[in-house]
């Protein structure tokens, strides 16, 4: 199995778009997924390899949520990881644009009105306050 240098992980993480946090020993990267997960890694600075399998198969999976073959696929072609999306609401659950239109008559601003994912939470915003 190829195991990666810090240089390997430094360039997942930037081509992957993870943010650099801070430094101290070690550089610690952030990224958040599109379903609201935080994703941490810390990456040695210099060039030291990983050189346990199971070390570097803990990271992939605990750390970065990809495989090894994704982490291969970002660092040497440069394809992000498909992490999973939001999930898209189910027809049921769709707003109603009569309810929209209520709540938009009762004064609620529009910034919150698209911020509404199911038809539970616009009731729930009907049956409070503007």
């Amino acid at each position: 199995m190829r195991l990666p240098r810090s240089k390997d992980q430094h360039a997942f993480c930037r081509k992957d778009g993870w943010i650099p946090e801070r430094e101290s020993g070690h550089t610690v990267y952030r990224k958040v997924l599109a379903t609201g997960d935080v994703l941490t890694t810390e990456v040695a600075h210099g060039d030291k390899q990983i050189r346990n399998p199971d070390l570097f198969a803990y990271i992939c999976r605990e750390e970065l949520r990809c495989t090894p073959t994704q982490f291969w696929a970002v660092v040497d072609r440069g394809i992000p990881v498909p992490r999973p999306q939001p999930e898209e609401p189910s027809p049921e659950d769709a707003i109603p644009y009569g309810l929209i239109q209520m709540l938009r008559a009762l004064g609620h601003p529009e910034d919150r009105i698209r911020q509404l994912r199911s038809k539970a939470e616009a009731l729930t915003l009907l049956t409070g306050p503007p």
